[in-house]
């Protein structure tokens, strides 16, 4: 079983206090059962600490930018949360300067 409260205040440590509780069934694919969810800005810290090159391309041009939705993207200090806890890194929807981000308790 995770600790939800633990979860949250590891996240709260690595900058990203917003992240809250919630559980059920959702449309968002590998979003079902119990998780936190937060928003992710990538404008300013905290951010991905090494973004992959795709984004450094496409923010560079003046129409916009990319935001991968692939879980592997989310920052680092999440990613490492989510492995020590043993639980899921789901993208809910995303933004040109924003994700919305779940750690989620494995089926």
């Amino acid at each position: 079983m995770v600790d939800w409260e633990q979860v949250a205040r590891d996240l709260a440590d690595a900058g990203y206090p917003e992240f809250e509780y919630d559980e059920g069934e959702t449309a968002v694919p590998g979003l079902s059962g119990s998780w936190l969810v937060g928003r992710v800005e990538r404008d300013g810290e905290p951010k991905r600490e090494s973004p992959p090159w795709p984004w450094n391309l496409l923010d560079a041009v003046p129409f916009g930018a990319a935001v991968p939705t692939d879980p592997a993207y989310a920052p680092d200090s999440i990613l490492r949360i989510a492995e020590r806890h043993e639980v899921d890194v789901v993208v809910v929807s995303a933004g040109s300067d924003w994700v919305r981000i779940a750690l989620v308790a494995p089926d």
